[in-house]
């Protein structure tokens, strides 16, 4: 939503004809853009940590198990 409302913003202001925009908007619609890329990162890091947690604990009960069965 943030990377879609920030580039139909810049667009709108383009098509407008304006020859000097107020610089306040544009760096608002810039800045837009940016918090949604910084956003979709974070989450799919977030996931692939989350992920990496959930493999790593099953891998270790998976070695605890066969430990246990060779002894």
């Amino acid at each position: 939503g943030l990377l879609l409302s920030g580039i139909t913003g810049l667009t709108a202001l383009r098509d407008a004809g304006l020859v000097n925009p107020p610089l306040l908007r544009r760096i608002e619609l810039w800045s837009s853009i940016l918090l949604g890329a910084v956003l979709i990162m974070l989450g799919a890091a977030g996931s692939a940590v989350l992920l990496g947690v959930v493999l790593g604990v099953a891998l270790i009960g998976n070695g605890l198990q066969q430990w246990r069965l060779s002894a």
